[in-house]
């Protein structure tokens, strides 16, 4: 049995291995296309989303931080000061977690980042949003904004939140309300499936009507068959450069070398994409 185990898992790899070499030199066969090389750098960014949602759901810690550390460069260029300032100490304090808090590192590695509230697979969900669970149960019609302007009104919300939250539970399991058993997610069932397919085809069929990847050495709109300037050119096919770029930027001056306050604003990349090309400049 684990020699048969060995043999399958061995194929898998060569498979994996060979279909990475396929892509790869697909990729190299079309370097002086640019409408190609944009539309595989916005496939390398679904991929990213995808992996990060993947390390979510299933509670890969190491997969969530290599996907995070992915998706910074991105942040910076496209301007997102405060996901590029918190997210490189995130992830540096992150990387720390072995000498500085190994309890904390071994948890996370078992999945105690993310919240279970079900037997079912693929459904777990980061803790502010378990937390949201927890107050929908707690809250009275309107919310919380109206009640907060009395002292009195808020006093009684706060003392008996947990017993009303409590007795809400009690309730939908009394009537066998809460989802026990182990199903799949909805994102794993055939209806989301076969919805991919279909928008998959729906992009192919856009692509093949308005001939994008036709051989040529401009950047083309998908939508309109516009031709974007080398300015929004450059900017669109280098924006992780241009991500990484600030990154070390702000890694050397602000946290080693301390030239630049923290603190301070961050300059702006204003990175020109195909909005950029029916932008009228007025007076």
């Amino acid at each position: 049995m684990i020699i048969c185990f060995s043999k399958l898992f061995r194929n898998y790899l060569l498979h994996e291995i060979k279909k990475n070499n396929i892509i790869k030199a697909f990729d190299a066969a079309h370097p002086d296309n640019p409408t190609f090389c944009y539309w595989r750098q916005y496939m390398n960014l679904v991929s990213i989303l995808l992996r990060f949602t993947c390390a979510i759901r299933e509670g890969k810690w190491n997969l969530y931080l290599s996907s995070f550390s992915e998706m910074l460069p991105y942040f910076a260029a496209f301007d997102h000061s405060n996901y590029t300032r918190w997210g490189i100490i995130f992830l540096a304090d992150m990387k720390m977690l072995p000498q500085t808090a190994p309890e904390v590192q071994q948890a996370f590695e078992r999945g105690d980042f993310v919240t279970k509230e079900t037997a079912s697979t693929f459904n777990q969900i980061p803790d502010d949003q378990a937390l949201e669970h927890i107050n929908k149960s707690g809250k009275v019609a309107g919310g919380l904004v109206g009640i907060t302007r009395t002292d009195s009104a808020r006093d009684r919300w706060c003392l008996t939140y947990n017993e009303r939250a409590k007795l809400s539970e009690d309730t939908k399991e009394m009537f066998n309300v809460l989802e026990r058993e182990c199903t799949s997610a909805k994102d794993l069932g055939k209806a989301r499936m076969r919805q991919d397919a279909e928008d998959v085809a729906k992009l192919e069929a856009q692509f093949t009507k308005y001939e994008v990847f036709r051989c040529t050495s401009d950047l083309v709109v998908v939508t309109t068959g516009d031709v974007a300037s080398n300015a929004i050119k450059q900017d669109l096919l280098g924006v992780e450069d241009t991500g990484k770029k600030v990154m070390k930027e702000f890694v050397e001056t602000r946290l080693i070398k301390k030239e630049t306050k923290f603190h301070d604003t961050l300059k702006q990349q204003k990175v020109k994409t195909f909005e950029t090309l029916y932008t009228v400049p007025v007076s």
